[in-house]
């Protein structure tokens, strides 16, 4: 058996409302998070994964443009720049919505993801694959991988659409049950 592949995650704790928060605290996110990187071939046979960052956002507002989180919140600067520099694999968050409070600012950041190899997974809902070179092959390299379910049999072209949520972003959606 090949030797697992490691996966350096970021793991992103967001509430911006006491309702989320009564959901799922920010400590019970972190928790979670660690325990879901702890046991990423549970979920992605042959994979390993390694905690380097975590970052705990406490509310953005409505801010909709990235440039204007980064300026207001050292956490969007700091996850921008580590984006940027390649500095790790995975952006491991409960959902999609804990990103950020807005749709365009949430598809932002996945898309700067997307362009710099770095996969979404929020927990509750597992994108098919972690592979970045399994997605982009499965969509030509033009779509994040931002929802769907873990990967079941076939190859990442046969489990997985796209569906637009926006000009600049779309998700993935999983074909299989």
């Amino acid at each position: 058996m090949a030797e697992p592949t490691l996966y350096r995650c970021v793991s992103w704790i967001a509430v911006s409302s006491e309702a989320q928060a009564e959901r799922e605290s920010p400590a019970d996110q972190k928790k979670r998070n660690v325990e879901f990187i702890e046991n990423l071939d549970h979920h992605y046979p042959n994979s390993r994964g390694m905690l380097v960052a975590t970052f705990t956002m406490a509310a953005s507002r409505s801010i909709t443009l990235l440039s204007d989180a980064c300026a207001l919140h050292e956490q969007y600067a700091e996850l921008v720049e580590m984006v940027r520099s390649r500095a790790f694999d995975l952006l491991i968050c409960r959902s999609r919505d804990r990103l950020g409070r807005t749709l365009p600012l949430v598809a932002a950041l996945e898309k700067l993801c997307l362009d710099y190899g770095v996969v979404v997974v929020p927990r509750m809902s597992l994108p098919p694959t972690i592979s970045y070179r399994e997605l982009a092959k499965a969509e030509g390299g033009k779509r994040s991988a931002a929802h769907g379910q873990p990967a079941r049999n076939g190859d990442a072209r046969s489990r997985v659409k796209t569906q637009a949520v926006c000009q600049s972003c779309a998700v993935w959606v999983s074909l299989s049950a």
